[in-house]
């Protein structure tokens, strides 16, 4: 019991899109997946927040008894701050395993998390947030430190943020993805330009998903080629700005249980801000233009377990 049941041929699948219990009164062998949240972006031509960690489990050994679930909620985008970053969000956990949330989006400026959101560690498997932009440019977020796989279990996320620009372009970098790093802010071909590193693809649903998508960079004055595309996986899309038309790039769609969000054209004080990563994909928060310095959230995570009907 526990989460919403469903089938395919040959499978039971319980989906946690919130936090709850599985219980198996039986001794089962499962295959699972889990996502943590993904990274808030940042504010004031912030970078795209990482896509959360994804673990996947196969033929894993699951004796009988109820186990807590938790659903890793997104970090929240920066509001507000031109001189800080987006925030972490939380893991997803089962039977102590838990899946990393992706780092915020780095922020212009002088105040923290400029450089890609909170630094990876050796404590910090999720990936790097994509830099905000500064003179000279900036570094994106610092891989995550990958878990050490098991025979059952297995962790593929760890990739690094994208580099911020300085003059004179002045662009974000984009948001790690589960299996992909952010791409820069700089000028790019094709055009990736800030974009958001991809997920990783999953089939336990019976349909192949990203999870994990990273948000796209904010940007200032985009070049022809720009992007801001949130990676595959539910990542955000980002914005640029000031300007009447204020472009903004698309949220990740049809590739991700639930789309990521684009960013919404506006003028201060009345609209406009970077794009939500998708709920219950990992997917990263957009990073914001120089309008609100509004960045998207994180999605929250997801966990789904699976076994033989």
């Amino acid at each position: 019991t526990g989460g919403a049941i469903s089938f395919t041929a040959t499978k039971t699948i319980h989906t946690f899109t919130n936090s709850g219990t599985f219980h198996n009164p039986e001794a089962l062998t499962v295959d699972f997946l889990m996502v943590g949240g993904g990274g808030g972006g940042g504010g004031d031509n912030g970078g795209g927040g990482a896509g959360g960690e994804v673990v996947i489990g196969t033929n894993y050994p699951l004796p009988a008894s109820p186990r807590a679930v938790v659903v890793g909620s997104g970090g929240r985008g920066q509001k507000s701050n031109n001189n800080a970053g987006g925030e972490t969000g939380s893991s997803t956990t089962f039977n102590s395993l838990f899946a990393r949330s992706g780092s915020g989006g780095g922020a212009a400026g002088s105040g923290g998390g400029k450089s890609g959101g909170p630094a990876a560690s050796s404590s910090s498997h999720g990936g790097g947030g994509g830099s905000g932009v500064n003179t000279p440019s900036l570094p994106g977020g610092s891989n995550g430190t990958a878990q050490s796989p098991t025979p059952t279990v297995t962790y593929p996320s760890g990739y690094g943020g994208g580099n911020g620009t300085g003059p004179a372009h002045f662009n974000a970098g984009g948001g790690a993805g589960a299996g992909q790093n952010g791409n820069p802010g700089a000028p790019t071909s094709p055009n990736k330009a800030g974009q958001g590193g991809d997920g990783v693809q999953n089939s336990i649903l019976g349909t192949s998903y990203y999870w994990g998508g990273g948000g796209g960079g904010g940007q200032f004055t985009p070049p022809a080629n720009s992007s801001m595309q949130g990676g595959r996986g539910g990542g955000g899309g980002g914005k640029t700005g000031p300007g009447a038309s204020e472009p903004f790039g698309n949220g990740d769609s049809g590739n991700a249980l639930f789309n990521g969000n684009p960013g919404e054209p506006g003028l201060a004080p009345g609209g406009g801000h970077a794009g939500p990563g998708g709920q219950n994909t990992g997917g990263g928060g957009g990073g914001d233009g120089r309008t609100r310095y509004v960045g998207g959230k994180g999605g929250s995570g997801i966990f789904i377990i699976a076994y033989d009907t």
